[in-house]
């Protein structure tokens, strides 16, 4: 009979992974100033970009050679739990070998644009700005023959070497039109011609409104395009492991007598191995590009209010909506798992249902995941800028500013995988609130700066199954000291985090999240420059 078991390569020693990088990037300009209508701005500029990559992984598990030692009996596989005697280490060490790839990414463009003034109005001129873009990318990725053979382990599917390239063609220009002496309207549009996603065109509207001369009324609607990037598009499939609950598996055991694939009494008193119970699992989850992804398009609206009661002071009070249409995004093996209970519940039967294919006994063997286009995320809010300046003869300048952005809502549509619209607004993952408050002073030669960060605190995991995963608000303080030079330098010393705050870490004890917080720590630094 055959046997398959999840091993992890312990007595093989350590894996070391290690990189090496190089990027070239040049770019060239010219601009200048001509008499053409009245005055003429242009500029040009060129650029190349190389960046290689050649990576090196020391201590991967090679899986034939592994499978030699098995069948040699030198290699014990059912004492994977150690103790590891003197055969199963060596025997495993024999088994390691190096891997690596070669990665290039290549970008080539051009970029010019005019300024002039078309019309004189009675309250001003009208000026135009006419611009091109040039854009020629293009990337390779390539792997040694044992990684392409799916020889190592942590994955059992081979990748092959891949590649993209893209060409886009650009316009754009913008206009200000003064219609009166306290009304202006700002008009702008951008076409793009991509060779993979066909040709958009962007138009963007302002108005600005000035009823008093200490007051500022303004808004502004425009719409936006995002092609998906190469690699996104290109990569190629891997294996890997993954930890989630069998949603199917689990609404046949009795534990689960609604039959939602959750145990009704939670997961905890469950014995391991039961469906119930989320538990890793190895060389199923199956991850690929998706060539069929749709490009991303948004619209946005503004509106706001500036108010500057003295040269000293400002506040600003900005709403702002954004809708965004085919927003790509990375699916969940969970929320796969979830689908396909949904669609086995409707009625569909077979090994293959949605992207999870079962063997005869029901055990997942392939559980593929990717990226999609979602219908439509939306978000809106608030930005607040306050600044206030104030200065004492004998302790020198000192500045204020306090930024505060506070989110409404933030909805996703998921009609793919029946979750409907969520609003993700203060779950884990999206503050509801950020600020930062800023306080410069300065003096002569001297300056000092400190800075205070704030994200808020964060309930639950997900708005569809909520859970325990409540983060904690987070407060850092940044403090810099600083010297002008005489010879037109400048000394500055710094930290940031200067009381060492770590991140707030889940309930449940998982990593910190490194898409919101710095896990550095306190980081001081010793800053030098000098202009010539």
């Amino acid at each position: 009979f055959d046997l398959s078991l999840g091993y992890r390569n312990v007595p093989g020693g350590n894996r070391d992974h290690g990189w090496d990088d190089t990027l070239l990037d040049y770019v060239a300009g010219l601009r200048g100033l001509e008499e053409w209508f009245g005055g003429t701005e242009w500029e040009i500029a060129a650029q190349w970009s190389e960046q290689t990559t050649d990576s090196q992984s020391e201590g991967e598990l090679l899986l034939p050679s592994l499978q030699s030692e098995i069948y040699a009996g030198t290699f014990d596989i059912f004492a994977v739990f150690g103790p590891y005697g003197e055969d199963e280490v060596a025997a495993a060490s024999a088994a390691t070998t190096t891997s690596g790839f070669n990665g290039r990414h290549r970008i080539a463009g051009a970029d010019a644009q005019i300024t002039f003034d078309t019309l004189q109005l009675d309250n001003g001129p009208v000026p135009v700005v006419l611009g091109l873009e040039y854009l020629d990318e293009d990337y390779r990725f390539d792997l040694d023959a044992q990684t392409k053979a799916g020889a190592f382990g942590g994955g059992g599917v081979a990748i092959q070497d891949n590649s993209g390239a893209r060409v886009v063609k650009s316009l754009f220009a913008e206009t200000s039109i003064p219609v009166t002496g306290r009304l202006e309207v700002n008009l702008a549009g951008r076409y793009d011609d991509y060779n993979d996603f066909g040709t958009t065109l962007n138009p963007k509207v302002s108005l600005s409104f000035r009823p008093l001369d200490s007051l500022l009324l303004r808004s502004s609607y425009g719409t936006g395009f995002k092609a998906p990037e190469l690699d996104i598009l290109h990569f190629s499939p891997y294996r890997t492991a993954g930890s989630w609950i069998d949603s199917w598996q689990c609404s046949q055991t009795p534990e689960d007598a609604d039959g939602d694939g959750r145990a009704d009494g939670g997961e905890d008193e469950l014995p391991g191995g039961h469906p119930c119970r989320e538990q890793w699992r190895f060389d199923v989850e199956e991850w690929s590009a998706n060539p069929d992804l749709d490009p991303e398009e948004s619209e946005n609206f503004t509106a706001g209010v500036v108010w500057s009661p003295s040269v000293d002071s400002s506040i600003t009070l900005d709403y702002y909506h954004i809708q965004i249409k085919e927003q790509i995004w990375t699916e969940t093996p969970q929320s796969m798992l979830d689908l396909e209970l949904a669609q086995r519940q409707a009625g569909e039967t077979g090994a293959t249902v949605g992207r999870v294919t079962r063997d005869a006994s029901g055990r997942v063997q392939t559980l593929r995941v990717s990226l999609e286009n979602i219908e439509q995320a939306e978000t809106d809010g608030l930005d607040l800028e306050a600044t206030y300046s104030f200065g004492w003869a004998p302790l020198g300048q000192f500045t204020t500013r306090l930024l505060w952005t506070h989110v409404l809502s933030f909805e996703q549509d998921y009609p793919r995988n029946e979750l409907g619209s969520q609003d993700w607004a203060g779950y884990v993952g999206f503050p509801e609130d950020r600020g930062r408050l800023s306080i410069n002073w300065n003096r002569g030669d001297l300056a000092a700066t400190v800075v205070g960060n704030y994200i808020a605190d964060q309930d639950g995991g997900r708005p569809w199954d909520p859970d325990d995963d409540h983060l904690a608000s987070f407060t850092t303080w940044d403090i810099q000291a600083g010297y002008t030079t005489p010879w037109n330098g400048l000394i500055a010393v710094g930290a940031r985090n200067v009381f060492d705050r770590d991140p707030p870490r889940p309930v449940s004890g998982s990593d910190y999240d490194m898409t919101q917080y710095e896990i550095h720590g306190r980081v001081p630094y010793l800053r030098l420059e000098q202009s010539f």
